[in-house]
């Protein structure tokens, strides 16, 4: 009778809305839905097939949620008498056969409070939508029924029809969404470089950020999205609140102490306040903690940025810069095991180690004059850098036992440094020169 009451006082209001409905529709019906206070946001993900094959694979609860987007998701939801539960995978399945749908689709629904109250029956279920794709809580599903849903869908698209038995769910599943927004200050997005990201290992973890990355204000604030898994619901938040409590993200400001202390939450822990009202009643309390630590939090990023700058050179925004193949790194050198002295030099590489595109060289280095460079005939490919001249090799030089052999002569270049100025300096291209006190205007 209190809906009824509160309709009556409208009169006004709906008489607009007719008026507003027939000059944009043409029909001045309304549809006048209850009001669900403290309700929970439960959906049930389909697949259907070709074949008239549909799956309904179990329920997800999507309750914590900032700005009617969802924070924390978790599979099977919990809570939720077995008469409801079976009711809301018959709806599922219903609409996906109604409309001949094909593929991996999302039905959702608001469910009422299960507490009695003066609105809606408690645990009644309504249709919100269908979402006709995965949703990004998609991998909480997949943990449950240990199924790749992509797969399943790119299988489906082929025109294949679905397996025959339905897997059978094991366990729970949660799921957080790490975005780059400051909870305290209005859930507002953060912008910046992203130095380093590291979750722990026994967790899943979805993410196409990477550290130097940077978080621009063009697309969605997300970083990442963490997954946890066990055979109990308690033990699968108990393991994704310390994975993300010793996850370590330096860079903008992220809800990471939020999500932590929304799992640990007493409400959330007994799964008795799941509704989509949850932030709006613990925010300041969750937030609260943060104030205390400031001074720590600006001291982390102090930290961050100076390492970035260490790393990265003057600007500590931009990432090392990624070497090129056609200038790779020169190896490190060492002597030649030779005698009287001699300083003759032969590359410290090996074949696994270098990525270069051609392998490296190995030489000895002649004496005075022109002195080019000569190479092994063991790896006769291209040279990649040059040394100063030093003095000639020994005998005992493991990579020239005996001098190389010298061709039929050709006219040295004008530019032989050795011809033009007798300096010492090298000369990129792989000669050698008779053994002379100077140049004597030939090469090999």
């Amino acid at each position: 009778m209190r809906v009824v009451r509160e309709l009556t006082s409208l009169d006004g209001e709906l008489a607009s809305a007719r008026a507003e409905a027939i000059a944009a529709f043409g029909d001045g019906e309304v549809f006048v839905e209850p009001y669900v206070e403290g309700g929970r946001h439960v959906e049930v993900q389909v697949l259907a097939d070709a074949h008239g094959n549909v799956w309904t694979l179990g329920t997800r609860d999507c309750s914590l949620q900032r700005r009617h987007q969802k924070v924390i998701e978790e599979a099977p939801a919990p809570g939720l008498p077995e008469a409801l539960r079976d009711t809301l995978h018959r709806a599922a399945a219903q609409a996906a056969r109604a409309i001949d749908y094909r593929g991996a689709g999302t039905v959702e629904f608001l469910v009422s409070p299960a507490a009695p109250g003066e609105g809606p029956p408690p645990g009644r279920a309504y249709f919100l939508e269908m979402n006709t794709r995965l949703q990004v809580e998609h991998p909480v599903t997949e943990e449950i029924y240990r199924i790749d849903l992509v797969a399943l869908q790119i299988a489906v698209a082929e025109g294949r029809p679905l397996p025959a038995a339905l897997p059978a769910p094991h366990g729970h599943a949660v799921e957080a969404r790490l975005y780059a927004e400051d909870p305290a200050a209005d859930w507002q997005p953060q912008t910046g470089t992203v130095h380093r990201i590291a979750v722990p290992d026994g967790v899943r973890l979805d993410s196409g950020v990477t550290d130097g990355d940077t978080v621009s204000v063009h697309y969605d604030p997300m970083l990442a999205k963490v997954i946890a898994w066990a055979p109990t619901r308690a033990e699968a938040v108990r393991k994704l609140a310390g994975a993300l409590e010793r996850a370590r993200v330096h860079g903008p400001v992220t809800n990471r102490e939020l999500l932590v202390r929304s799992l640990r939450h007493p409400e959330f822990a007994a799964a008795t306040g799941l509704d989509t009202g949850f932030y709006d009643r613990n925010l300041g309390a969750l937030t609260a903690a943060e104030a205390t630590g400031d001074g720590l939090c600006a001291l982390a990023a102090a930290l961050a940025d100076a390492h970035g700058r260490s790393r990265f050179g003057a600007s500590a925004t931009s990432p090392p810069a990624r070497r090129s193949r056609a200038s790779p790194a020169r190896a490190p050198r060492t002597r030649c095991a030779t005698g009287s002295g001699a300083r003759d030099w032969t590359p410290r590489t090996s074949p696994a180690s270098d990525w270069s595109p051609w392998p490296r060289t190995r030489w000895c280095w002649t004496s005075t004059g022109c002195g080019g460079r000569s190479r092994s005939p063991a790896t006769a490919t291209r040279s990649t850098s040059t040394r100063p001249w030093a003095p000639a090799p020994s005998p005992r030089c493991p990579v020239f036992p005996t001098p190389p052999p010298v061709r039929s002569p050709v006219r040295c270049s004008p530019r032989c440094p050795a011809r033009s100025s007798g300096s010492r300096t090298g000369w990129p291209r792989a000669t050698v020169s008779r053994p002379a006190s100077r140049c004597c205007g030939w090469r090999p």
